[in-house]
């Protein structure tokens, strides 16, 4: 917001109203996280972060970077992804850049699709959500300790189920 042209990456209020139409998905993947990541930047060691987390909490990565999925079916790029998104309890939505008001689509096609963005990014991200409480923030948190904050939500359901109180109220 600073900037002298300001673009923000929230996305229009039909595709909002959309994703929240949506109904609630019934049977998730057997991992409890997935990553979208394919651009090489890292100015914030999201790189390292991740790597070391995939050795403590298994998740499903469809991009360039530690891949291990791919989607299938034909890929229908964006679509696709939302509907991969839409599987998984959590999206790790980590940013390539940690600066004020730079909050990204990995934030909020997970929030549209029911799916929890666990992020790393933006300091002041707060004001970009629909809710305090719809997201985890990394920010504070060592690979191993996400790891277990995650474990303990996926065996909690009404803990999860807070996550995503906010998408039923007015």
């Amino acid at each position: 917001r600073s900037s002298d042209v300001w673009r923000t990456y929230v996305p229009p209020a039909q595709d909002w109203q959309r994703g929240l139409a949506l109904p609630a998905v019934e049977v998730r993947e057997s991992v409890p996280a997935v990553l979208f990541q394919s651009a090489n930047s890292d100015r914030c060691g999201r790189d390292p972060y991740l790597s070391e987390l995939m050795q403590y909490l298994p998740f499903d990565s469809y991009g360039r970077f530690l891949n291990n999925r791919t989607v299938s079916g034909p890929d229908h790029g964006t679509e696709s992804k939302l509907q991969v998104l839409r599987r998984y309890r959590f999206t790790l939505a980590f940013e390539n850049s940690i600066e004020p008001d730079y909050v990204t689509e990995k934030f909020f096609q997970p929030l549209m699709m029911g799916s929890v963005p666990v992020y790393r990014g933006a300091p002041n991200v707060v004001d970009f959500a629909p809710d305090p409480g719809s997201f985890i923030d990394a920010s504070q948190m060592t690979p191993r300790g996400l790891a277990g904050h995650l474990r303990t939500i996926v065996e909690d359901e009404a803990a999860y189920a807070r996550l995503l109180a906010w998408r039923t109220e007015p």
